[in-house]
């Protein structure tokens, strides 16, 4: 295969892939009625934070995480307005993001419980910062189910955390 071949084959791949996204993403969004503020999570590991909703308004903050939630308070075509934990707002484009429901936890040293009662053993304490994955967690429950991934040791812990420790995926906490 020659090099131009090599291009043009990785450059219809990466067309291919993104209009793949884009159309599940019409389809989450597009079925059914959008009501605000909801939340989404980053997609890939660089998200953009913008003045606008288009590429050609500037960058005013970086997000560094893959999951990093977001709360989603407009639309403008295929761009989010959304606000972070901190109340800093601005512009995502959605393609970056996705349906994922991911919290980051807002305490130093919370405690996740084995079971759905805060008397149940501790099995883990985790550092603000951190982020989430929410399995269960209802405004009407005082804990909420969350699983980690713990690179260094290749597991993923799962276990049950107070909800006012946690922002995002809907769950009404501080702003």
């Amino acid at each position: 295969m020659t090099k131009i071949n090599i291009i043009l084959t990785t450059l219809l791949v990466c067309f291919v892939i993104s209009s793949v996204l884009y159309i599940k993403h019409q389809a989450i969004y597009n079925n059914k009625p959008i009501t605000f503020p909801f939340f989404v999570s980053t997609r890939y590991h660089t998200t953009n934070l913008r003045t606008g909703p288009s590429t050609n308004y500037p960058i005013v903050f970086t997000y560094h995480a893959i999951n990093y939630p977001l709360k989603v308070i407009d639309k403008h075509d295929n761009w989010y307005n959304v606000k972070d934990v901190n109340g800093k707002t601005g512009w995502v484009s959605s393609l970056l993001t996705k349906t994922k429901k991911t919290a980051l936890i807002i305490h130093s040293n919370t405690k996740i419980h084995a079971a759905n009662n805060p008397s149940s053993k501790v099995i883990a304490i985790i550092d603000k910062n951190n982020i989430v994955a929410i399995q269960k967690c209802s405004n009407s429950s005082m804990l909420c189910e969350v699983s980690i991934e713990v690179p260094k040791r290749n597991l993923t812990l799962k276990g049950w955390l107070y909800r006012a420790n946690i922002w995002g995926a809907g769950i009404d906490s501080p702003d």
